[in-house]
């Protein structure tokens, strides 16, 4: 009876101990989740402030982006109605044929690399801000 008594009392201290081993081990589990938690949450603030700043930069970028069509859609007038000025005035060079028209003349020119010199405004300059 005492040597069972004994034996239990054995075998509860050793369950108790596990236990204690156990909840020791989830404690520094959740300790340790705790800090990598604390991590990924400045983390997560790094990456918003970056966010941010590069959707600061995309709006930037778009309005050039808008202001370049705005001038090359105004090129594109200027260089249809240079082009149907053209087509009026009668050439030494050659005859113009029925089927010319400013449309094909603005075509011709499309293929034909831009000389700035004449187009100062549409020459791109990174230091301008424009």
């Amino acid at each position: 009876p005492t040597e069972d008594r004994v034996s239990g009392a054995r075998d509860t201290i050793a369950r108790l101990e596990r236990r204690i081993n156990q909840v020791d081990k989830s404690r520094k589990s959740r300790q340790d989740l705790e800090t990598v938690r604390a991590s990924l949450r400045q983390e997560r603030a790094r990456l918003v402030v970056q966010k941010d700043d590069l959707l600061s930069q995309l709006d930037g970028r778009l309005g050039e982006i808008a202001n370049f069509w705005s001038e090359r859609d105004q090129a594109q007038e200027r260089l249809s109605n240079i082009a149907s000025l053209l087509l009026t005035v009668p050439s030494q060079k050659r005859a113009r044929s029925e089927s010319s028209s400013p449309a094909q003349f603005t075509r011709y020119l499309q293929d034909r690399p831009i000389d700035f010199r004449f187009f100062p405004r549409l020459r791109f300059d990174p230091g301008s801000g424009t």
